[in-house]
């Protein structure tokens, strides 16, 4: 009886909602010091820049689906919109690695893990979205479907980067065909 009561009353909805999002944000900044430590000043502009326009881009997306707009929604775009972020993280920290000449073997670690997490949690919703169209039919995770996908293609482009980069620092920066690469 109180679970009913919790998932049809919009108050006790709210408040759940509201808990959900409180404990995405607490896991984030746990995830942000252990892959990231402390961001720079760049990359929290950027994140914000980035995070504006992926929000606007997908709201104008969901036009499509816009009756399938329900908590499953929510906690999908709030989801991708999560990884989207480690991603923008990611890939700044690459391009400021490549530009510093000392970096720790920690930091190296660091974004090896975070690489190889991210690109088996967009293959993992991938799937499951692909999964779910071809049992039940097009719906709005066909959008998702898609955003992982990119997702998941920007992790392995910015793997292939690193590795050029990391094979120009075992030549000691003299890796004249780098640029063909």
């Amino acid at each position: 009886v109180q679970v009913i009561h919790l998932t049809s009353s919009k108050l006790a909805v709210l408040v759940l909602g509201n808990e959900a999002l409180v404990a995405t944000l607490l896991f984030g900044q746990l995830l942000k010091k252990l892959f990231f430590g402390q961001l720079r000043e760049a990359e929290v502009e950027s994140l914000y820049e980035r995070s504006w326009y992926a929000i606007t881009e997908t709201c104008l997306a969901m036009t499509i689906f816009r009756e399938e707009f329900n908590f499953r929604f929510v906690a999908l775009f709030t989801a991708l919109l999560f990884l989207k972020i480690f991603h923008w993280l990611m890939q700044d920290r690459m391009s400021y690695m490549e530009q510093t000449p000392a970096v720790s073997l920690l930091t190296h670690t660091r974004m090896m893990l975070l690489m190889t997490v991210l690109f088996f949690v967009d293959g993992a919703f991938l799937v499951s979205a692909v999964g779910t169209t071809l049992k039940r039919g097009p719906s709005v995770l066909i959008l998702f479907g898609f955003e992982y996908l990119i997702l998941a293609s920007n992790v392995a482009t910015t793997f292939s980067k690193y590795a050029l980069h990391l094979n120009d620092l075992r030549l000691g920066g003299r890796w004249d065909d780098k640029g063909v690469y």
